[in-house]
């Protein structure tokens, strides 16, 4: 098995791959003429930005939210519609004990645990690997394990493979003048976070002018000198904030304007907090050349409007104050459980549990389905299970994005080797959304999700595709020909694996909330992956494995990322 951790790129960033669907999307325009007003009294955060009879006050970031939301208020009225795609019997007898009441029970109780983070204080907060709340997850799964009759139930500890960033103050407040005097304007951006590793601050920041430079293009950052400035940069963002336009921004930045520090002004309806992924494709290393943060959609447009207003012999001041470490040797752990068959073959059924802020969608709800598979299956006879299924909750996904399976697969080589397939769980249950006037508005359906079949075997692509058909699983019309996601912890092994991975806004934010994911989505979504597994056990193992070779490895170094970056 030594081909399996011989490993084609260094980093997985969060187990995502991209398609060139998610990253050649259409520009949606902002009602920029939503976001001012006239000359109001000077509240206690802001004062008049210029004199005149016409004069208008730039409005805080929550003040433009308010705005917004009463805009739309007053056009859009709200509707309690049915979520969409929800199976219409389908399947009920055979798996009518799969329910999304108490699916969504174990996801509520796994996003407890990253509450206890976020109480703790932690700037960044959640299941974070090697944390004690990612461990405490795991011992919960455990426990419901053990009490409902899984075999061989057991916690494997581990050394996480790279060290994780563990922030310690971030924050980004401006002044406007570069001396201090009247009118100043300051603020402090809630939405200000680092996710990923950064440069750092001294303890009490950097304070330097900033200069807005678009997008930090090529022809912007002509001639530029940033030296002792800290740049803002608008950050085109696709689906979610993997991929984006920053990562080859800043290797320009860094690399041709010597500037201080990056503010990452992300295109992204809202003010949440985001941990955005930042690293570089020409090298595949993260930027921890200066600091950084990214800051939401309304922080930015009112960063931008001052610097608008303010005399460019007199630009604003930031300070910016990103501090922390990579800290190294953390201790995570994988969850191994059976539920044996009547053969000496296995599957394995898969999910990462360690996740940023709640991670409920990335992917808390993965684990909570992977638990009901899990309960539905030792609850059979054993007669009818042709081969053992092995439920490996995975820890340690984030930073390297296959490191736990990895792991696994070091471990476990005997179990390894009488694997047929491998299914995955994660990220396929996100709501679908409308983006008119840069304003996000839930729909009454999931997100499509994407399939992904690593050695693009028909009879696994049949199955998913079918399941989807009769559960009312939204999928893309194509399906991806490689790992994705934990499961790249086997690559080199020849073992097929499939699942489904979705591509959505509340992936690496604040925003992950249960309330987001509907019961009768997660019923649908894991009585789908039941009927896949049975299809399975009606194959051989030759039938499985019959296919096409393994694809290439991850993109994220690869020319052509950078190209479809370099579009911006």
């Amino acid at each position: 098995m030594k081909a399996v951790f011989e490993r084609r790129t260094r980093w997985n960033r969060g187990g995502r791959f991209a398609s060139t669907t998610a990253l050649v999307g259409a520009i949606v325009v902002s009602a920029t003429t939503l976001l001012l007003v006239r000359a109001l009294p000077a509240t206690a955060q802001g004062a008049e930005a210029s004199k005149g009879s016409n004069a208008q006050r730039l409005l805080t970031p929550e003040e433009m939210a308010l705005r917004v939301e009463k805009f739309i208020s007053l056009r859009v009225e709200p509707l309690d519609l049915p979520v969409l795609g929800a199976s219409r019997g389908a399947g009920g007898e055979r798996y009518g004990d799969i329910r999304g009441d108490r699916i969504h029970g174990y996801l509520r109780k796994l996003v407890a645990f990253s509450q206890e983070s976020k109480r703790n204080g932690d700037v960044l907060w959640g299941r974070l690997h090697g944390s004690v709340y990612e461990r405490r997850a795991t011992e919960y799964v455990r426990d419901q394990f053990a009490s409902g009759g899984l075999e061989d139930v057991e916690i494997q500890p581990f050394t996480a493979v790279e060290p994780r960033w563990v922030p310690e103050e971030i924050e980004l407040r401006v002044l406007a003048g570069a001396d201090g005097s009247p009118p100043a304007q300051r603020y402090t951006f809630r939405s200000a976070m680092t996710g990923f590793p950064s440069g750092v601050t001294p303890a009490q920041g950097i304070t330097a002018p900033v200069e807005y430079v678009g997008m930090a293009s090529p022809a912007e950052l002509r001639g530029r000198d940033l030296s002792g400035k800290i740049a803002l940069v608008y950050v085109r963002v696709w689906e979610d904030v993997l991929f984006h336009t920053a990562h080859l921004a800043m290797a320009r930045l860094t690399k041709e304007t010597g500037a201080a520090g990056a503010i990452l002004w992300l295109d992204r309806p809202g003010n949440a907090q985001v941990a955005a992924q930042l690293w570089n494709p020409k090298n595949d290393e993260w930027f921890t050349d200066v600091p950084w943060v990214n800051i939401g959609f309304y922080d930015g447009v009112y960063l931008r409007k001052l610097i608008e207003r303010t005399d460019p012999a007199n630009p604003p001041k930031v300070t910016l104050t990103v501090t922390g470490e990579m800290v190294k040797d953390l201790k995570s752990q994988n969850l191994v459980a059976m539920v044996p068959g009547t053969t000496d073959e296995n599957i394995i059924v898969t999910a990462h549990i360690d996740g940023f802020f709640n991670a409920a969608q990335d992917t808390g709800a993965g684990v909570a389905g992977l638990m009901e598979l899990a309960r539905h299956y030792s609850g059979l006879p054993r007669e009818s299970r042709r081969r053992n299924l092995i439920f490996l909750v995975a820890g340690d996904h984030e930073h390297e994005g296959w490191s736990g399976v990895a792991q696994f697969a070091r471990r476990n080589p005997d179990l390894l080797a009488k694997t047929v397939a491998a299914l995955q769980l994660e990220k396929a249950l996100a709501p679908a959304t409308g983006r008119d006037l840069n304003v996000r508005t839930l729909a009454n359906t999931q997100a499509p999700t994407s399939l992904f079949v690593s050695n693009s075997n028909a009879i696994l692509v049949d199955a998913f595709t079918d399941a989807a058909q009769i559960y009312g699983i939204p999928m893309l019309r194509g399906f991806r020909k490689h790992y994705a996601g934990d499961v790249e912890g086997l690559y080199g092994s020849g073992i097929p694996a499939a699942g489904w991975i979705g591509v959505n806004y509340p992936y690496h934010s604040e925003e992950d909330s249960p309330a987001l994911i509907s019961e009768s989505a997660l019923q649908d979504v894991t009585r789908a992956y039941a009927s896949v597994i049975d299809r399975i056990n009606e194959h051989t193992r030759e039938e499985l494995y019959a296919g096409a070779s393994e694809a290439p490895g991850a993109i994220y170094d690869a020319e052509d990322l950078q190209f479809l970056l370099g579009m911006w």
